[in-house]
């Protein structure tokens, strides 16, 4: 399934669940990333095609630059062995 990324597109009971996970400190330091990383390996079918312009725009450091739940998960996904599944289009 490719998944054209957006604030509508990434399901909203996937978005709790991250975000349950985000704030769950006994997690550690990447235990959400790692999260994160494990949810995609099972879901093997799943990719995103992503705006490289917001990519660059977020990770140059832009203080005005407002990350989503999708955006997190396109950089940790585009910063890991799984960076196949993202297409910077």
């Amino acid at each position: 399934m490719r998944v054209q990324v957006s604030l509508e597109t990434m399901d909203k009971a996937l978005i709790k669940l991250f975000e349950k996970e985000m704030f769950n400190k006994e997690n550690g330091a990447d235990g959400f990333r790692n999260f994160v990383l494990d949810y995609y390996k099972k879901h093997s079918k799943d990719t995103f095609e992503y705006p490289k312009d917001r990519y660059e725009l977020l990770t140059k450091g832009n203080p005005k630059a407002q990350w989503t739940m999708e955006d997190i998960v396109v950089y940790y996904l585009s910063n890991s062995d799984q960076k196949g599944k993202v297409t910077f289009i």
